[in-house]
């Protein structure tokens, strides 16, 4: 349980920071509480633990502290709210494609300010029309007005963008294609290999049987038309879209089968992790993806090494991980939901089951009782587990 009190320990941290703006420097200086403490009380079990996640709640505020932006005279928010300006930058992820327009993530590396060029950095969310041709890897100059997100009191935009490191939005721009294919060949293979096989899918299914099946084994929703993902959410099934632990069981378990044939299973983990990792790329990498990764990969190396793979450490080990790369994380609402809905599966899925076949029990035969909930399991139990947290 050590890891689980860590885990919560420094996320508490970076929830701190967010109200007590310290320095880091303060942060830091902190650090040698816990550490000497550590050192006069090692021999103490429960203090040595007290101690540890002191140290791991201050490190959590320090990361949090690091990790916040500071705008100078170099960075691309600078020039936010200060009218139109030409722009120079690289498409670093594959565009959004919506019902009037593109959405264009660009790392911008120079911008013309009173008539000549200067370097900046920063990324920017760029509106342009929906018919532009815009791939991964391009290099564009863009025309337009770099702005603040918006925010209000029911949705903050600006949070939400500043999460995946853009703090610059630029609507109405003019889009001009510069260069193709300047980005890595390994993102642009992938991001091909998507693309086949979305081609695939809709040319073998109709709609929306294909937008369904590319959004569940894909991660591209874009296609699934509004009547039907609005009857998922009001069902509460949105989730069967949604990439998450099932499909990462799924990839685990083909690609340990077709591997340990082919290399022997020492080789196999290697490269389930390895495949783990390259589909969570493949579909986005969102935030319950890439926990559910995780905790699948920790589940491979546990069977490799023979020992009991326990979910609560491994979903501690999750959020640490992805917190510690990025601590506005923690802010992510799918990321609150996937680890919410998946500590509830690991915390009330078995005793659910087992009070709802005592409770069978009474009224029905016990063999019966149990086929009962077994038939409940997914559909019911499941479900209700997951809804509790």
């Amino acid at each position: 349980m050590l890891l689980v009190y860590l885990a919560a320990a420094w996320s508490a941290g970076i929830a701190a920071a967010t109200f007590l703006p310290f320095a880091p420097l303060l942060w830091g200086g902190w650090l040698l509480l816990p550490l000497g403490l550590l050192l006069i009380w090692r021999r103490d079990p429960l203090l040595r633990r007290a101690h540890l996640c002191l140290l791991f709640f201050l490190l959590g505020a320090l990361r949090y502290t690091i990790a916040l932006p500071h705008f100078d005279d170099h960075a691309l928010a600078s020039l936010n709210d200060r009218g139109a300006v030409s722009m120079f930058g690289d498409v670093i992820d594959p565009p959004e494609v919506r019902d009037t327009a593109v959405y264009i993530r660009v790392a911008v590396t120079r911008v013309k300010v009173d008539q000549s060029w200067r370097d900046v950095s920063g990324v920017a969310f760029v509106q342009a029309p929906r018919e532009m041709d815009v791939r991964y890897g391009d290099q564009l100059q863009i025309f337009g007005a770099p702005t603040t997100p918006p925010e209000d009191a029911d949705f903050s935009y600006k949070d939400y963008l500043a999460r995946q490191g853009i703090h610059s939005l630029v609507r109405y721009s003019r889009v001009t294609v510069l260069a193709r294919d300047q980005g890595s060949p390994f993102f642009a293979a992938l991001y091909a290999f998507r693309d086949r096989a979305l081609a695939a899918i809709y040319a073998i299914l109709p709609d929306p049987s294909a937008s369904l099946l590319a959004g569940i084994l894909l991660g591209v929703d874009a296609g699934i038309p509004r009547d039907v993902s609005d009857a998922f959410s009001a069902t509460n099934t949105a989730h069967i879209i949604a990439i998450s632990g099932f499909n990462i069981a799924i990839v685990a378990g083909i690609l340990s089968k077709l591997t340990q044939r082919v290399v022997g299973a020492r080789r196999a983990t290697l490269i389930v992790i390895a495949g783990l990792a390259i589909y969570t790329l493949l579909v986005g990498a969102g935030a319950s993806v890439v926990r559910a990764a995780i905790m699948g990969s920790l589940s491979v190396l546990a069977l490799h090494y023979h020992r009991q793979n326990d979910a609560l450490n491994a979903l501690a080990v999750s959020a640490l991980l992805m917190t510690a790369w990025n601590p506005f994380t923690l802010f992510d609402l799918g990321f609150q939901l996937s680890f919410l809905a998946t500590l509830g599966l690991i915390l009330y899925v078995t005793p659910l089951s087992n009070r709802f076949e005592s409770g069978l029990a009474r009224i029905v035969p016990g063999e019966r009782a149990k086929q009962i909930v077994g038939a409940l399991n997914d559909s019911f139990i499941v479900t209700l587990a997951a809804q509790i947290t």
